[in-house]
C-alpha cells in the first residue's frame, strides 16, 4: 500500500510575518531553545520576525524554507551570528562554507555517503541495529522505562564511529561520545551577547576548546599511523585517498580532521542522516523477530 503523498508540500503559505513584543519569553530561549521555538510556531505561526538580545527570523512553512534554501537561495548568506557560533566548534568546513568552497567540500565528502559506502558498512548497520533490539528486548523485561533518543543517538554513533574509524572506535568510545555530546551541547546554546564570543571564559567555552584539541591529538595520531602504513578500510581510508578534482592532490590532515570533526559531532544528533540508515536494518530486525514469534 503506496503511503499518501504531503500536501503540506504542495500548499503554498498564505499568513504574514508576525513581530512579536520585543524580548517576548526570552528567557525559554535560554532555557530550552526547542521548545521556545515551537511556542513561537504556535504563538504566531510559520513565519515570525523576533527582536530580543538577539534577532532572527523564524521559518517554519515548508514553502518559505523551499524559497530560502532553493529558489533565493544566493540572497543569504552564513555570516551570522549562529554560524559564527557553529563555526567555534565545526572550524570552517562543509557546515559554514559558502559557494565554491562549499562545492569543492562536497565532493570530498561525497564518497562516505554514496550508494556503494552504505552497501560497504550495512553490516555495521544491522549489527549495530541487533545490538541495540537486544538491549530493548532486555530493558523491556528487566528495566522499564528507558530514554529512546539517547538510544538513537548512541546506535548512530555506533555506526558513524565503526564506519569512519573501523576498530579504532572500540579504543575511544566513551572520548568519541563525551566530545560530540560538548559540541552538540556548545552548538545548540542560542547565542546569548558577551558569552557567545569565544574569548569568554564561560565554562562551556573552556569545555569545547579542551574538546577541539583533544580530538585534534585523537585523528591527528590515527591519520599519522595511517600515512606510516596502517591501512584500514573504514572512511577514514577513503579520505586519505581522496583527491581535489582542480589539482588533483590529496587532502591535507588539518582538512581531514575539520571534515572528521564535523561528520562525528553531527552523526550523533537525532537530526543525522544516519538515522534513517539505522532505523532501515532496525526495522528489518524486528520484523524478523516479530516474524519467528508469530511463528
Amino acid at each position: 500500500m503506496e503511503s499518501p503523498p504531503n500536501e503540506s508540500l504542495s500548499i503554498e503559505f498564505d499568513g504574514e510575518l508576525a513581530r512579536p513584543r520585543m524580548f517576548y519569553r526570552q528567557w525559554m530561549l535560554a532555557g530550552n531553545p526547542a521548545y521556545f521555538f515551537d511556542r513561537l510556531v504556535q504563538d504566531f505561526g510559520d513565519f515570525v520576525h523576533y527582536r530580543g538580545l538577539f534577532n532572527f527570523y523564524l521559518v517554519n512553512h515548508p514553502s518559505l524554507a523551499k524559497q530560502v534554501l532553493q529558489d533565493t537561495n544566493k540572497t543569504f548568506d552564513k555570516n551570522t551570528i549562529i554560524y559564527k557560533r557553529f563555526r567555534n566548534a565545526f572550524g570552517d568546513g562543509l557546515v559554514v562554507a559558502e559557494g565554491e568552497r562549499w562545492k569543492r567540500q562536497r565532493k570530498l565528502l561525497q564518497p562516505m555517503f554514496g550508494q556503494l559506502a552504505v552497501e560497504r558498512y550495512f553490516d555495521i548497520m544491522v549489527d549495530a541495529a541487533n545490538a541495540l533490539a537486544d538491549g530493548w528486548d532486555q530493558s523491556s523485561k528487566y528495566r522499564g522505562p528507558f530514554d529512546v533518543a539517547k538510544e538513537m543517538n548512541d546506535v548512530t554513533l555506533e555506526i558513524a564511529g565503526r564506519s569512519l574509524f573501523h576498530d579504532g572506535f572500540d579504543q575511544a568510545r566513551d572520548r568519541i561520545g563525551h566530545w560530540t555530546e560538548t559540541i552538540n551541547r556548545y552548538s545548540a546554546k542560542p547565542p546569548l551577547p558577551i558569552v557567545r564570543s569565544f574569548w569568554f571564559p564561560s565554562r562551556r567555552n573552556r569545555m569545547l576548546k579542551q574538546t577541539l584539541r583533544e580530538f585534534h591529538e585523537f585523528l591527528s595520531a590515527m591519520i599519522a599511523n595511517r600515512r606510516a602504513g596502517q591501512r584500514k578500510e573504514d572512511l577514514l581510508g577513503v579520505l586519505l585517498h581522496a583527491t581535489h578534482d582542480e589539482s588533483g592532490r590529496t587532502m591535507t590532515d588539518q582538512e581531514i580532521v575539520r571534515l572528521f570533526r564535523m561528520t562525528v559531532s553531527m552523526s550523533s544528533t537525532p537530526k543525522s542522516p544516519s538515522i534513517p540508515f539505522s532505523f532501515s536494518p532496525l526495522g528489518s530486525v524486528f520484523s524478523s523477530r516479530r516474524a519467528n514469534t508469530c511463528r
